[in-house]
């Protein structure tokens, strides 16, 4: 037998044998992702909330694992979120990029919200630390969070009409073990978000004009492309959502030790 065939041989078994080696890891993280999916859907059932779609299961290979919701969240407080589809992908080990992306929009309503918001479009990269717990429980978690830990946000998109946000910041949890985040954004496409919000009559009278003037303060021109924006913060602070001093939503309540108990 040639060298070169002798080559080619070994080059074969090699393939084969790193074929399936990721195919074990991949149907690993699968199964994880499958297990954390388990621990999320207890906890939201904990939290009173209910949906209205089976919880979704990994698909994709030999992609990334892909899991896609499509149904609505409603909250105990009578918050519904409707996705078309809300799509994850990646794989949830320190190092690795995670997407989550809603390419068909979302939409939140209820009684926390007099008006529904319509978002049009919008994308989420985080990148896991390498000192994120394994174990979703308490004392790992309190742990994890007195010792400052991150999970840093690489890529945030949301689109509404013309209005355009983009960001970069991080979560982490609250001393109550709550999602927090701080996230730097750019946004543009507010004069005509507040144009619309008139015209439905959300904004009215004092309020608009004193909205109006607020933005012009903040206003800042691109000297290149000569569009405006305005840079803020969006920040998630004892289970409220804030663009800037201004509250925009609410977060459910994460309910850890029942969640991994009976994920277990």
């Amino acid at each position: 037998m040639s060298r070169l065939k002798k080559t080619g041989i070994a080059l074969g078994v090699l393939g084969v044998l790193l074929f399936a080696a990721y195919a074990a890891f991949w149907w690993t993280v699968s199964s994880q992702i499958s297990r954390q999916l388990d621990t999320l859907w207890v906890s939201m059932g904990a939290g009173g909330a209910t949906t209205t779609a089976d919880k979704p299961e990994p698909y994709g290979f030999p992609a990334p694992p892909t899991i896609t919701f499509k149904g609505s969240i409603t909250e105990a407080n009578g918050t519904i979120w409707t996705f078309p589809e809300l799509t994850y992908r990646g794989f949830p080990l320190p190092g690795f990029m995670m997407a989550l992306e809603t390419p068909k929009g979302f939409s939140i309503q209820g009684p926390l919200f007099p008006h529904p918001i319509e978002i049009s479009e919008a994308s989420l990269f985080i990148l896991l630390p390498h000192d994120l717990p394994s174990s979703m429980n308490t004392s790992t978690l309190r742990s994890w969070q007195e010792k400052g830990g991150t999970i840093p946000v690489e890529y945030l998109l949301v689109k509404s009409g013309d209005l355009n946000v983009l960001g970069q910041g991080f979560f982490a949890l609250d001393q109550q073990l709550q999602l927090a985040a701080t996230i730097n954004t750019r946004i543009t496409g507010m004069n005509s978000l507040m144009a619309t919000l008139s015209e439905k009559g959300i904004l009215k009278g004092d309020a608009a004009g004193m909205a109006q003037n607020f933005l012009k303060m903040l206003t800042k021109v691109d000297p290149v492309t000569q569009q405006e924006y305005f840079d803020s913060q969006i920040k998630i602070q004892k289970r409220g959502v804030f663009l800037g001093p201004l509250r925009i939503g609410y977060m459910p309540e994460i309910v850890w030790d029942a969640a991994a108990d009976q994920a277990e």
